[in-house]
């Protein structure tokens, strides 16, 4: 069965668009979002060929799984996905993700 684990910052990153959501568009959207990003999540993982290679400025290399305004960053593993971000797509991307 194909599964996704969330990075400690791809966790964090879920966190803060939730909070964002619920402060700006209520809890319900929040909460609608999030599972949205989670079934996003549980696709890659079983398709980890839907995400379009991203390479870094430093040449670091994920798949990108655009939802809505963010985008999952993640890397295929033997088990499904490794999900390293989950970044809006206005944000600078090579800078998360060189971290």
């Amino acid at each position: 069965m194909a599964d996704f684990v969330l990075s400690k910052l791809a966790d964090q990153d879920l966190e803060d668009i939730a909070a964002y959501t619920v402060l700006n568009f209520g809890i319900n959207e929040a909460l609608e979002y999030k599972a949205s990003i989670a079934q996003s999540a549980k696709t890659a993982a079983h398709f980890p060929s839907i995400g379009k290679p991203y390479t870094t400025q430093k040449g670091h290399v994920f798949q990108r799984y655009n939802i809505g305004r963010h985008a999952l960053f993640y890397q295929p593993t033997e088990a499904g996905i490794f999900i390293v971000r989950i970044l809006h797509q206005m944000m600078d991307l090579d800078r998360h993700l060189d971290e």
